[in-house]
């Protein structure tokens, strides 16, 4: 997946390839040369001398599958958002460890996003530890709210150096993020909110705490740091999904998290 990323963007050279993926992946070159050699096989990617270039073939193929999907789906996300699984007061969803929640989150948000075209969405995270955990994923997620010009109003809880880098990172444009410890969220608790939802991801206490001890501490995350996120993670006992539909109780949050972002009083 991390190949594919990379050559996407423009076509790399192997030799370059292969040592950037030893200097900052920390695998070998023998699996390296063996994910290379499965996406050559499976015409994902071709060699053109010395350089990995996306195969147009499968890029056409992918292209397809894709809009076809989305043709047929659009109103089935219709009916999942506004069936009668959402349309409960309250839901909730539990999930067997924090990726599976995260991945659904993903999935959720986009799927909200693409129906609340032109609706703010705010969201309130102690720590952006997400983008250490699943780092490919998140990145796409940010980069795709950007160009489809969805208004995202970000706040992060804790004032450290991780979450001052973020936002020098992720900031742009309809993208807003604002860091401000003064809320009072519940530690194990991670906000959504727009129109009438209201999505909590909610971990265990003890979970929580060792994410917010580790993200508070950590000047920087490098290799150790992050296998340290993936140890606490691994031993979250509890990972839900909480979904609140409650007009004036989210209307309550989104004006509060709204003080440190320029927004007009009409859109929220």
């Amino acid at each position: 997946e991390i190949i594919v990323h990379k050559v996407a963007h423009k076509p790399q050279n192997t030799n370059d390839l292969v040592s950037n993926f030893l200097k900052t992946e920390g695998v070998t070159k023998q699996a390296v040369y063996k994910a290379l050699r499965s996406l050559l096989r499976e015409e994902i990617v071709v060699k053109q001398k010395r350089f990995i270039v996306i195969n147009s073939v499968w890029l056409s193929q992918m292209t397809h599958f894709i809009m076809k999907c989305e043709g047929n789906i659009n109103s089935e996300k219709e009916k999942a958002i506004f069936g009668p699984l959402f349309s409960k007061r309250q839901t909730t969803l539990r999930f067997k460890n924090t990726e599976s929640l995260d991945i659904y989150c993903g999935h959720l948000i986009l799927t909200l996003a693409d129906h609340f075209k032109d609706k703010p969405f705010f969201f309130f995270n102690h720590h952006e530890w997400f983008i250490y955990d699943r780092p490919l994923s998140e990145t796409y997620l940010y980069e795709t709210v950007a160009e489809r010009g969805y208004k995202v109003f970000l706040t992060l809880g804790k004032d450290t150096r991780l979450a001052r880098d973020f936002r020098k990172r992720f900031e742009k444009g309809n993208v807003q993020i604002a860091i401000d410890d003064s809320y009072k969220f519940p530690i194990t608790d991670y906000l959504c909110v727009v129109e009438d939802f209201i999505i909590i991801a909610r971990y265990d206490k003890k979970t929580s705490a060792d994410i917010n001890r580790l993200m508070t501490e950590a000047g920087i995350m490098d290799e150790n740091r992050i296998a340290q996120l993936s140890k606490i993670l691994t031993s979250c006992r509890d990972a839900r999904i909480i979904i609140i539909r409650n007009k004036q109780r989210a209307q309550k949050i989104r004006r509060s998290l709204a003080k440190n972002f320029v927004i007009k009083k009409s859109e929220l």
